[in-house]
């Protein structure tokens, strides 16, 4: 194994991470078992993972609603500058929100 193709490094650095490190190694284990080449690519990835979507949780678990919506508020506004070419003004006219305080927040580099 020699290492990631450049599209597997970048599923894997913009998924969210819930699971924390735990997952992050789970999921490398688990592509190394099942990559035939020399770079995992990205179907060898958790299909999840490579969809961009969140897992479920596990049973009994339960997250903070407050948690939950910053979370899925962040990947829309991610999502709308990724759409518009970084265009903060028309990615919260998109949105239907204003600029500030929302989309600051997550585009300030301070």
């Amino acid at each position: 194994m020699e290492g990631l193709s450049d599209k597997a490094m970048r599923i894997l650095t913009e998924y969210e991470w819930p699971g924390n490190v735990r997952e992050l190694e789970n999921v490398i284990q688990r592509a190394v078992v099942l990559c035939r080449a020399p770079l995992i690519q990205a179907e060898d990835l958790d299909v999840r993972i490579s969809a961009g979507e969140e897992p479920a949780l596990p049973e009994g678990e339960i997250v903070p609603l407050k948690e939950a919506m910053k979370k899925a508020e962040r990947r829309l506004i991610l999502d709308g500058l990724k759409a518009c070419g970084g265009n903060r003004k028309q990615t919260a006219e998109r949105l239907g929100i204003t600029e500030r305080p929302y989309i600051t927040r997550f585009t300030s580099t301070a």
